[in-house]
Formats: C-alpha cells, structure tokens, sequence
C-alpha cells in the first residue's frame, strides 16, 4: 500500500529548463510538477524524481486518485527508451492536497547511462536535467573509430616523420576509452613486427563530444615509392598509406 507523502519543496522554479513543457502545469486548482534535488547530476549517479500535487489555497483539496500511470526517465542520446508504468494503491479514497501544501503522488528513481541531457517524463510533465561525466566505450563503440595522421602533408624521400594514432569520436557526448597497453604494428602487412608494450599514468583516455584526440605517437623513415603503415588494437586494424615524393 502507498501512502500519500507530503513533502516540503523549495524553490520549485528555479534552475528549470525553459524549454521544459508543462514543468509547471496547471490543472483546476492545483499545479502539478515534476521535482528534483538537483539540476546537475553526475553519470551514474542516482536520479530521484517525484510527481508532486501543489496546492496554493487556504483550504484543502480533495480529488480523485490516480490508479497508473508512466514514468520514465530517459537519455536524450540513448537509443534504446525505455518507459515505466506505475501502479497505485491509496488508503484514502481521495487525494488530499494539505492547505498550502503539497502531495507526493509517486517517486521513481532512474540512473542515467549516458552524459547530457536526461528528460523524466510523467502526466504529460517534463522536466530535464544535466548530466555529466564520460561514458566508458570501447574502439568498436557506435561512433567511435581511429586514425593515423603524418605531422607533415607530404611525405619526402627518406626523411624520418612522427606518426600520430588518433581516436575520433563522432558522438555528441564525452566518452572515455581504457588505454592501449598493447599496440601491434608493421609496415608491411605480410611482414608483421609485433607489438609495444606501453605503460600509463592514467587509465583512460578521455575524448570530448564531436573531437579527436592523438594519444600515441611514433616515428618511421619513409621512402620511395610508399609508405604503409597498420596499428591492431584489440581486433581493430587502423591502416595508412601514402605515396612518397622525391
């Protein structure tokens, strides 16, 4: 059995998206809202949300209960939505809405899996907080992928040039990715050299939303009439190839 609970909020408008629709929404004569404690919430860290009756008259209000409804709370950049429907059960054949006062209608709480904005949704509410932090991928991640740069446009007959392994993140959020300790290479690629072994202060790369970011460097000799280069990491293969000037 659910028991209605009252609970005191502060501030109710400030700190709300003003793109919200409905954050406030009016009905008879009482507002509903959806609240949170905070605006900002890091990336895995619990949401608690509650739909909440407000009643800003001298006199109680009494209305009649509401037996389900959805609740959800959802990423903006996860594909996969997801909708909870709710049930409730009263003591009180009515919903009571104290004089001034308000009345929690239900609590659901929701752990966010992605960075950026995270709507909750509920009779016809929204409300939308921010969430921040990095969202751990892998290389073969959707939007994810890597490359090999040159420090120089052309490259010139046996002259010794840096080789920059980027990783580019097409994704309109932050991630982060485990660092490479193990990167194989050859020049050739019937003629593999095996791999370096690479130790890291840190343990992540981290690769903001819609950037790139070069996280190993090493440096070749070219010469006529190419130059080919193939990095493997973790079943991934990154490959150049260029043709060499005089």
């Amino acid at each position: 059995m659910l028991i209605l609970v009252a609970i005191i909020l502060f501030s109710l408008g400030s700190g709300s998206d003003e793109k919200d629709e409905n954050l406030f929404a009016s009905s008879g004569s009482y507002e509903r809202v959806i609240w949170t404690e905070k605006e900002v919430y890091e990336l895995g860290e619990e949401v608690e949300a509650a739909i909440v009756f407000i009643n800003p008259n001298e006199y109680p209000l009494n209305i009649d209960p509401i037996y389900s409804l959805s609740f959800s709370g959802n990423s903006v950049y996860d594909p996969e939505k997801i909708t909870c429907e709710i049930y409730l059960e009263y003591v009180e054949p009515k919903i009571i809405i104290p004089e001034k006062g308000n009345t929690t209608i239900t609590i659901n709480t929701f752990t966010p899996t992605y960075p950026g904005p995270f709507k909750i949704t509920g009779l016809g509410l929204v409300k939308t907080v921010n969430v921040t932090g990095y969202k751990e991928v892998n290389v073969n991640s959707t939007g994810i992928s890597l490359k090999i740069e040159p420090e120089v446009p052309v490259l010139k007959d046996k002259e010794n040039v840096w080789f920059d392994l980027i990783i580019v993140n097409e994704n309109p959020y932050p991630v982060k990715i485990r660092v490479f300790n193990e990167i194989g290479y050859c020049l050739i690629p019937s003629k593999p050299k095996g791999g370096m072994m690479v130790d890291w202060i840190m343990s992540h790369y981290t690769v903001e939303a819609n950037s790139e970011k070069g996280v190993w460097r090493n440096q070749f000799r070219v010469t006529l009439p190419g130059f080919s280069l193939y990095y493997y990491i973790r079943g991934v293969t990154v490959s150049f190839e260029r043709e060499v000037v005089p």
